[in-house]
C-alpha cells in the first residue's frame, strides 16, 4: 500500500513540474507497472500550444531556418520552364573579298581550253550520253574562261550587296604568249580595288566571256596574283577579308598550273599576319 502511494506521489510530482513556463505535452503516457508518466521526446520542429484561456494557435520557432521566396536581392524561386531571354546586339561587318582570276592562255587554247561544261558527253564522242538512241548531239564545248566569267558574273550579281569586292588577274592584260617573263606580269595594284557595289566594275575590267587567245594569253603566275590580292586586302584593316580563286573546272580536272597554285598556297601560309587579313 505504501509503495503504491509513493508511486502515485511521484507521478503527481512529475506532472506538477510541467508548469514552469515550459510547454506541456498532454499526450504523455503512464507506465501501469510503476505509475511514472513517460514524456514524449521533443524535436527541433516548430510546436503548437493550445490553452483554454487563449483559443488562438501560436507557432513557437525553434531556430529552424527556412528560405524566403522573396529577398531583398530578388526572387529566389526557380521555375524550370523559364529559360530566360536576352537581347544581344551583334553588328554585321561587311567583309572584303578579292577575286583572283586565272587569265592564262590555257583557258582558251583548242587542246586544253575547251571542256564539257554540262557533262553530257563524258566519252567525248559528240553524242549525248543520256540518249538511248545515240542520235542527239552533245552540246558544244565552251572555253574555261567563259565558264570562269559566268562564275564571276554570278558572284558579283548575287553578293555585291553583302560584300565589298575587288579583282586581280593573273597574268595581267599585258601578258604575252611567250616562254619568258613577259608571259607572267601581274599588277600589284589590282585591276579593281576593293569597294562596295563593285560588281559591274569588275565585269568591265576583265576580258569578256567570249574572248579568245588574242586577249586570254600568258603564263600562270598564281603566286603573284595571290600576293597582289593580299596586299590590297591589307589596305582595308578592321574588316574580315578573303582571297577567293573561283573554280571553273569540274572535280578531277586540273590545269597545268596546279603546281604553281600549290606554291601560291604555301606562299600565303608564309605571309606574316597583317591588318585586315
Amino acid at each position: 500500500m505504501k509503495r503504491a502511494l509513493f508511486s502515485s506521489l511521484v507521478a503527481v510530482g512529475l506532472v506538477g513540474c510541467g508548469d514552469d513556463g515550459k510547454q506541456v505535452d498532454t499526450t504523455a503516457s503512464s507506465n501501469p507497472m510503476t505509475g511514472i508518466m513517460t514524456l514524449p521526446v521533443t524535436t527541433d520542429e516548430p510546436s503548437t500550444t493550445t490553452t483554454a484561456a487563449d483559443p488562438t494557435t501560436e507557432t513557437i520557432p525553434t531556430g529552424t531556418a527556412t528560405m524566403s521566396t522573396e529577398t531583398e536581392t530578388g526572387n529566389t524561386t526557380f521555375d524550370p520552364n523559364d529559360c530566360g531571354e536576352a537581347v544581344v546586339d551583334i553588328p554585321v561587318v561587311t567583309p572584303n573579298v578579292m577575286l583572283v582570276l586565272d587569265k592564262s592562255g590555257s583557258m582558251v587554247t583548242p587542246d586544253k581550253g575547251y571542256w564539257d561544261h554540262d557533262g553530257d558527253d563524258a566519252n567525248d564522242d559528240g553524242i549525248q550520253d543520256a540518249d538511248p538512241m545515240m542520235m542527239a548531239a552533245a552540246t558544244p564545248k565552251i572555253t574555261r574562261w567563259k565558264s570562269l566569267y559566268s562564275v564571276v558574273d554570278f558572284i558579283t550579281g548575287t553578293f555585291e550587296n553583302s560584300m565589298n569586292l575587288g579583282a586581280v588577274l593573273f597574268p595581267s592584260k599585258m601578258a604575252a604568249s611567250a616562254y619568258n617573263a613577259t608571259a607572267c606580269p601581274v599588277n600589284m595594284t589590282p585591276e579593281v580595288e576593293i569597294a562596295p557595289m563593285n560588281g559591274q566594275a569588275i565585269l568591265n575590267a576583265i576580258p569578256g566571256a567570249d574572248e579568245t587567245d588574242m586577249t586570254i594569253k600568258g603564263g600562270t603566275p598564281a603566286t603573284k596574283g595571290v600576293k597582289a590580292a593580299l596586299a590590297e586586302a591589307r589596305h582595308h584593316p578592321g574588316r574580315p577579308a578573303a582571297v577567293h580563286h573561283p573554280r571553273h573546272r569540274r572535280r578531277g580536272q586540273l590545269s597545268r598550273g596546279r603546281g604553281q597554285q600549290l606554291r601560291a598556297v604555301r606562299a600565303v601560309r608564309r605571309e606574316p599576319a597583317g591588318g585586315g587579313r
